[in-house]
């Protein structure tokens, strides 16, 4: 069959496709398993999918939405009734959640009516809120810290630390099943099983915020059904048991006035919209259910202790319950914008969108424009509107003395710009931000020659493509950027020449740009000095 007619029209609009775990999964792996396939076949299929695609109005230039269509296409290829690797992990998610949720409401509900039974009569209600309810709100607090501490202007960053920590967690539970697997099947199956294994380790090995987004969801269902069989522990408890409640401490500081002033600061949500009587035990209830150690029910006002209980389930409604409610739609929420923000400009994606995008080579007659000179126009350098001031901006990394003196005086030598000042490139997003800022408030219009060091052998990922547009925005455009490729370092500020391969993978990525006033140079070369 041809694989260009072989191509089924996709089931919804490419408008309404959006990016889950399962879809980023069968792309995944629907990339790895054609790289051993013929080249031929592929472009054909690929080629014909993207022009269908373009026809059904598409967007155009969109790696993340073409890619999200093409994993739907591809999906109609195999039987329907079928799941595809990216389903059978989403629903192995999806059972996880429903199943740990159950067990966590199971173990939720026992632990609550342990508390409530451990010692008998009376409930000690102190010990129990902070045991039930004010221990699943503190991870409540720290879930809410993680999620959202980075968004608070000037507040503390979530550590990363913590977020790597929940990826790890899932990448060593992943090697140890496979581990497990393979110690129980022959020699070839383990070497198949490991470098698929290892294969898809390095397919996800960028995605760790992803992973970690989606574990910490998980762990937040897993919270809600804890707090929910607490809840449900005390609602039954307070209406099928005659257990007596007060509160108890040896403490001098632990007063009644005290334990009135804690019991109203955690009433106030409810009291404000039902009312001081709804469970709030009032100061003289307070007084006449303090109990001393080994006393039991005695001297307790067995009628003043009534509106401990309501007390209880109302705290866990209200601090347990719906905070953590709060969590899970927030964590969901996060994980569905973490995934359509995942980026697709890895260089094991540009074979893929090379056979979507590039037409099939064809002779033209004399005199026409060759189809790949528009993107070479895109990294020739700009020389139109004569000399300019130069900057060159070298990697922190890469910012020894020998170095820039090879660097400028090569591209004096090759391609006669000579910088007027070397500046140091940060690594972060927010000094890069303000480096920017200065730039364009000290050109204040005047032209200016930017020139941007960068090593060959290592692609350019979103953040430094953020910073191209970031000093085209700021900048204008009277600034020329220029991104100076390198190869490999030989020695104290000697390298050597850049690949062909490194080369053209650079000049695709600045071409896709799209503007033509940022190019790509290249030094040859430098010998040890």
């Amino acid at each position: 069959m041809n694989p260009a007619t072989a191509i089924p029209a996709p089931g919804r609009s490419h408008a309404a496709l959006q990016w889950d775990l399962a879809s980023l999964v069968d792309l995944e792996i629907a990339v790895t398993r054609e790289k051993s396939l013929a080249d031929t076949d592929l472009k054909a299929r690929d080629r014909a999918f993207y022009q269908r695609y373009r026809a059904e109005g598409g967007a155009v230039g969109s790696r993340s939405q073409t890619l999200r269509a093409w994993v739907e296409v591809r999906r109609g290829d195999s039987a329907q009734a079928t799941p595809t690797p990216g389903q059978e992990a989403q629903a192995c998610v999806g059972w996880i959640k429903s199943l740990g949720s159950m067990a966590t409401f199971l173990l939720g509900s026992m632990w609550a009516w342990g508390a409530l039974t451990l010692h008998g009569a009376p409930v000690n209600v102190l010990t129990f809120w902070f045991l039930t309810i004010g221990i699943p709100l503190l991870l409540t607090a720290a879930g809410f810290y993680l999620l959202m501490g980075w968004r608070l202007p000037r507040g503390p960053h979530a550590p990363m630390i913590l977020k790597r920590l929940l990826a790890r967690l899932v990448v060593s539970g992943v090697l140890r099943s496979e581990h497990f697997l393979t110690d129980r099947i022959g020699s070839d199956r383990e070497a198949a099983l490991r470098a698929h294994g290892g294969e898809l380790r390095a397919r996800f090995a960028d995605r760790h915020g992803l992973i970690a987004a989606i574990l910490a969801n998980t762990l937040h269902v897993l919270g809600l059904g804890m707090v929910l069989g607490i809840f449900a522990a005390l609602f039954v408890f307070k209406n099928f048991s005659n257990q007596d409640y007060g509160w108890q401490s040896d403490a001098a500081c632990v007063t009644a006035g005290r334990v009135d002033g804690f019991v109203g600061l955690i009433a106030m949500p409810w009291t404000r919209v039902l009312g001081r009587d709804a469970g709030q035990p009032s100061s003289r209830e307070i007084e006449r259910t303090r109990f001393l150690r080994n006393e039991g029910v005695k001297g307790i006002d067995h009628a003043a202790s009534i509106n401990w209980s309501s007390f209880l389930v109302f705290s866990s409604l209200f601090w347990g319950v719906l905070p953590r409610v709060l969590l899970c739609v927030a964590g969901r929420v996060a994980v569905r914008r973490r995934v359509q923000a995942e980026d697709f400009s890895q260089h094991r994606f540009d074979a893929l969108w090379r056979r979507m995008e590039n037409p099939d080579i064809t002779m033209a007659p004399s005199g026409s424009v060759a189809p790949g000179d528009a993107c070479a126009a895109a990294w020739e350098p700009d020389t139109s509107q004569g000399q300019a001031a130069g900057l060159l901006l070298l990697p922190q990394e890469l910012a020894s003395d020998k170095l820039r003196q090879n660097v400028v005086s090569r591209l004096a030598a090759q391609h006669g710009h000579s910088p007027h000042q070397v500046r140091a490139l940060p690594a972060l997003p927010g000094p890069r931000t303000a480096l920017v800022d200065q730039l364009a408030s000290g050109t204040a219009g005047n032209r200016l020659d930017l020139l941007i060091l960068q090593e060959a052998f290592m692609p350019p990922v979103r953040e430094f493509r953020e910073f191209l547009l970031s000093c085209r925005a700021k900048l204008g455009g009277r600034c020329s950027l220029r991104v100076v490729l390198i190869g490999a370092r030989t020695g104290d500020g000697t390298w050597a020449a850049p690949t062909a391969q490194d080369r053209a993978v650079w000049q695709e990525r600045i071409a896709a740009i799209g503007d033509a006033r940022i190019s790509v140079l290249t030094l040859n070369s430098a010998a040890a000095t």
